[in-house]
């Protein structure tokens, strides 16, 4: 059934991961993906198919991927930026023609206005014809038709046509009916079905090799302009073993970027029977000065794999001279092709470490040994035992290092070589591998010692407490030792390591406490009251830590969750000695954030009446209008032992500007306890000003308190009130005032006579109608 055009919806979750299954040369990290993904299509004799998975558009490692960074967003149908159009023709697969959108700047957050490129053939492959996919390995399918019963936008097809591809040539096909009645996208059996038609006879008999391309040499030799120039990149592509001397001859002959460029890329496809071009591929590498002709020549001896190991060693300081990074994916591939022949290849990597030193390559080659095991360990060992300086040291170290637990032996020559290292780089590269390969007993700690002794660089120090971290408890003893001995740069990993040895580590929580106590440096505190808290130390130590800390270190990582453990320990009934207290207050003061300043306002009050004095001092001290204002919240906490702050927060309430403001301010008042008469002109006022009900109903609160002298003024403020929010306030607070006491109930009955709005005499006589207290 010719696959429609219509848009894509409604299918379940899948990622550009699964998306991108085949296409490993450019993967994206994993998106969550609601909307059903616009597939490819494939051109088949009997019409237009959608096809699965998606086929990578180039060969691993091919240099032309650089221009292949297409723009996830495009359309949430197609977070791959790109479709393509393939084909099956003569039993080989094609790739016909894709579409992709690229952004100019895709390192931006949000590049929806960057102007889009767009990329084709033309920019990628250099043709606009057909090219084999003879690169690619696989099986696809496609879905035809519809099952019974179902519509087109559930995307159920009726049956699966399957094809079994090896190079680029269709080896098995066959058409199997939608028995599961699978959505087309999640069909998952294809390579099971293709087993089993294989195993039954149904594979297709083998093709004959094809002969030299006609006109191939001609092209070669031809004056380049752009048609020509297009027509042997197309050539090029169709290229094969059978043209090998050709393309040979012409790295020799040819001049020009562009074609030796294309001919390393043929030779790549022709993979290990083009291992008589290898000399001329080393010596074009070495005689350009052109990066991208370099990186092809790479590419073409890195396709060649195991046949081409011998000049392994010598090809990395050329196309590294040459290409720098750009040239990583190339590498690589050498790498990734050499690791299949096994054992054979151990020494051959080992060689390419010290011309690797630096570069990704490197831990190419480091992975690649890991991933062989103990086959390595012995040849690594006699480069390492042979090793005359610290970067061939690091480098064999590294890739000992990856083999972990199984390169055991080789951890005492590798501790007595982190003695002698005097490089940074080194003995960090030799610390990681120690870690990885594991230490046996706290004996091997002397050589971290050493580093300890001897470096102040922050990576290296870290990955000595990480290594001595791998001993648990047996290296507790050491820790301390050298925590107490080193600088803040050793105490920091230090500190961090026995942190997450937690409860374990308690023997040194006087130690980390001590140190504490004496530090101003921000870090050093965020790390070691982070340590403390994961230590279970005891709540004083750790509470005077934080206190420490809040000081020195008030915006670090440690205040979210240590604001709160302070809380806890206050709650659960820790007494802070006075210094404390102080500390606490002047840290309100001084804080930036508000968030911040309430907690410890709120920690504040907890203390209670301790904390009445030191507030008080500060609020005769301070005069920023903010501080002040949180210093009132942490009196209004502390409660009634903060009464003699009451004149400076009626004063405060005069000046506050909006009702946010003055409602905090009502009501830290109100825990502070009744104000003096002498405020009730001011609070009236405050009152009148404000527009905000709770701030009403809480004023109005604190006028009933003040008993008779406040009757008239309630009355007054009722009488002149236009608003039911203010009506119903002052109605609350005749209430409370003639449940007060006998003389007040007696002002409401003198002023009943005097009130003019029939309202207010009926909320003065419901007032007196209720029930007193």
């Amino acid at each position: 059934m010719p696959a429609r055009s219509r848009v894509s919806r409604g299918l379940p979750t899948k990622t550009v991961e699964d998306i991108r299954c085949f296409n490993s040369d450019y993967v994206q990290a994993p998106i969550s993906i609601m909307t059903r993904q616009t597939a490819d299509n494939i051109i088949l004799e009997s019409g237009s198919y959608f096809l699965y998975p998606m086929v990578p558009l180039l060969p691993i490692g091919h240099p032309r991927w650089d221009l292949c960074e297409f723009s996830c967003r495009t359309s949430t149908a197609n977070y791959r930026g790109y479709t393509a159009k393939w084909a099956i023709a003569g039993g080989r697969l094609y790739l016909h023609e894709f579409w992709g959108v690229a952004r100019e700047d895709l390192d931006e957050d949000d590049c929806s206005e960057q102007p889009e490129r767009h990329i084709g053939m033309l920019d990628v492959h250099e043709v606009d014809t057909p090219v084999p996919a003879t690169w690619f390995s696989g099986d696809l399918y496609c879905p035809s038709g519809e099952a019974p019963g179902t519509k087109w936008d559930w995307f159920i097809p009726a049956e699966f046509l399957l094809f079994r591809i090896a190079r680029g040539r269709v080896v098995a096909h066959t058409t199997v009916p939608n028995t599961g009645e699978d959505v087309d996208e999640n069909f998952d059996a294809a390579t099971a079905l293709l087993d089993r038609f294989i195993e039954g006879g149904g594979a297709l008999a083998p093709q004959a090799a094809p002969g030299p391309l006609e006109g191939l040499a001609e092209a070669l030799h031809d004056p380049i302009g752009t048609v020509a120039s297009r027509h042997l990149a197309g050539l090029l592509w169709h290229a094969g073993a059978a043209d090998l001397g050709t393309l040979i001859a012409a790295l020799t002959s040819v001049q020009d970027p562009d074609v030796l460029r294309w001919i390393g890329y043929a030779l790549n496809r022709i993979g290990p029977d083009a291992a008589a071009a290898i000399p001329d591929l080393m010596r074009v590498l070495a005689e350009t000065d052109d990066a991208e002709v370099a990186r092809s020549m790479a590419f073409a001896i890195a396709g060649i794999g195991p046949a081409a190991a011998s000049v392994f060693p010598s090809m990395i300081p050329l196309v590294l001279a040459r290409c720098g990074g750009q040239a990583d994916r190339q590498l690589e591939l050498f790498v990734d092709n050499l690791e299949p022949a096994g054992p054979q290849m151990i020494d051959v990597l080992i060689s390419g470490l010290p011309a690797a030193e630096g570069a990704k390559l490197a831990y190419d080659i480091a992975f690649a040994l890991g991933r062989m095991g103990l086959a390595a360990v012995l040849p690594l060992y006699a480069a390492l035992a042979a090793a005359t300086d610290d970067r061939q040291r690091s480098a064999y170290a590294s890739a000992l290092g990856k083999i972990g637990p199984d390169a055991g032996m080789a951890l005492d020559l590798l501790l007595d070589r982190l003695r002698q290292a005097a490089d940074d780089d080194a003995r960090a590269t030799m610390i990681d591998a120690v870690t990885e390969i594991g230490l046996r007993s706290p004996s091997d700690l002397d050589a971290l010692r050493t580093v300890f002794r001897a470096s102040g660089n922050e990576r290296v120090l870290r990955a000595a407490a990480a290594a001595a971290a791998t001993l648990g408890t047996g290296a507790l003893n050491f820790l301390i030792e050298e925590f107490e001995s080193g600088s803040p740069a050793c105490r920091i990993p230090i500190a961090k390591v026995l942190g997450e040895l937690g409860a374990e580590a308690g023997a040194a929580v006087g130690t980390l406490a001590r140190v504490a106590a004496g530090s101003a440096d921000r870090e050093e505190l965020d790390t070691l009251v982070q340590a403390l808290a994961k230590m279970d130390a005891p709540a004083d130590v750790l509470f005077t830590a934080r206190v420490t800390a809040l000081k020195h270190a008030p915006n670090s990582s440690w205040v979210s969750d240590g604001l709160i453990g302070m809380q806890k320990a206050l709650d659960a009934g820790l007494r802070l000695p006075e210094h404390q207290v102080r500390d606490l207050v002047a840290a309100l003061v001084k804080h930036w954030d508000t968030r911040v300043k309430r907690q410890i306002a709120r920690m504040l009050g907890s203390i209670g009446k301790t904390a009445a004095e030191p507030l008080l001092s500060a609020l005769d001290h301070v005069q920023d209008q903010d501080a002040r204002t949180v210093i009132f919240h942490a009196l209004g906490l502390v409660g009634e032992p903060a009464q003699a702050a009451i004149d400076d927060i009626v004063i405060a309430l005069s000046k506050a500007d909006n009702d946010r403001l003055r409602l905090q301010l009502v009501d830290d008042l109100v825990r502070m306890g009744q104000p003096d008469e002498k405020h009730m002109s001011t609070l009236v006022d405050v009152l009148v000003r404000s527009s905000f009900r709770p701030v009403w109903w809480r004023l109005g609160s604190v006028l009933a308190g003040f008993g008779a002298p406040a009757v008239v003024t309630i009355i007054q403020v009722l009488e002149h009130a236009s608003d039911d929010g203010l009506v119903a306030a002052m109605e609350n607070a005749l209430l409370e005032v003639a449940a007060s006491d006998a003389a007040s109930r007696a002002a409401l009955l003198a002023a009943v006579r005097h009130v003019t709005r029939t309202r207010t005499k009926s909320a003065i006589q419901a007032a007196l109608n209720h029930p007193g207290r």
